[in-house]
């Protein structure tokens, strides 16, 4: 039997959440640089049945804001920073970076390879189904980021470093509000992820 262990829930999740993204990145003019920061944290649950597993996860599980115990989560934060120069009469722009920081933990089942065929199938079916829901998250995450640093490499000049500050971080708080809103409306009509197949408890054959 096979056991879905770290190394395996890692490739289901964290590599979706990675995917081309180097790509994006290469898209983005030279000036202002992105940076992709992952880290993923494991929680171990020891359980002879996906019945007894489900109990152990909403003891377990990782929160969400609302305090509901989820299986996994992914959460995304978006940052900007300038190295910006007061010259007389005019502002340098030295460079800037814009940084992604995923935060992801995963539900680490210790006893997976000692249940059924049929258990094992529909455990990676669910993590296959969240991996397909967090990518979604993740290009419109990288697409805002994406465009930040688009717009921050074609800000127009400024004698002000504190105004230039001011219209780089204005073009960054529209772009998270535009993510957000793209996040609400997927979730909406994908049923938090129940129409690709997230759902629990796990069904199927």
């Amino acid at each position: 039997m096979m056991r879905l262990n770290k190394a395996v829930l890692y490739s289901l999740l964290v590599g979706v959440l990675l995917g081309v993204s180097a790509g994006c990145i290469a898209a983005i003019p030279h000036a202002v640089t992105s940076v992709v920061q992952i880290k993923v944290n494991f929680y171990d649950l020891q359980a002879p049945d996906l019945n007894t597993l489900a109990a152990q996860i909403r003891q377990l599980g990782p929160k969400e804001p609302s305090g509901r115990r989820v299986t996994g989560s992914a959460r995304y934060q978006l940052r900007w920073l300038f190295d910006l120069k007061q010259a007389p009469g005019q502002c340098l722009v030295k460079g800037g970076e814009v940084i992604t920081e995923i935060q992801v933990t995963l539900p680490n089942w210790e006893e997976s390879d000692a249940v059924s065929q049929q258990e094992q199938r529909l455990w990676q079916r669910y993590l296959e189904a969240s991996g397909e829901y967090e990518e979604q998250h993740k290009w419109i995450v990288l697409d805002a980021a994406a465009q930040i640093a688009k717009s921050f490499d074609n800000l127009s000049r400024n004698d002000s470093c504190a105004q230039l500050r001011q219209q780089a971080d204005a073009i960054g708080y529209r772009q998270l509000h535009l993510a957000a809103q793209k996040m609400r409306v997927f979730r909406e009509r994908s049923e938090r992820g129940a129409k690709l197949g997230l759902s629990w408890p796990v069904t199927g054959s």
